[in-house]
């Protein structure tokens, strides 16, 4: 019994409360025992931060990152977000993206995390 790379991905996502995003990429280096995770979230889940409006499109792509909890052996976790900022249907102007995350702890680490991508 097996397990496949998109229940790995899933569980990861799930344990950083990155389930509305879309898996890039997972880096590990095994020699510092770090590892990167790149994830985007994909237009259609992309909310305005001004109205909470939907995006017609794309106008280019921001790149944040953030330092998450340990994950098993590997002690220094990186996420790397790619989300949208887009023309919204309801302000008529380009915005950035507002994210939602699912984390339930007030851990220092996850705070970070939060604070970085909601704006």
């Amino acid at each position: 019994m097996g397990i496949s790379n998109e229940e790995i991905a899933s569980f990861i996502k799930s344990c950083y409360g990155l389930d509305e995003f879309e898996l890039e990429n997972i880096e590990l280096n095994e020699e510092n025992l770090s590892s990167n995770i790149y994830v985007r979230l994909p237009l259609k889940k992309a909310m305005c931060v001004k109205c909470e409006g939907s995006f017609t499109e794309v106008h280019d792509w921001q790149k944040q990152q953030a330092r998450v909890p340990p994950f098993g052996n590997y002690l220094d976790v990186t996420v790397h977000v790619k989300k949208p900022r887009g023309h919204c249907s309801n302000c008529l102007k380009v915005q950035s993206s507002k994210i939602f995350f699912s984390i339930q702890s007030s851990h220092p680490w996850l705070v970070d995390l939060r604070n970085i991508v909601q704006g």
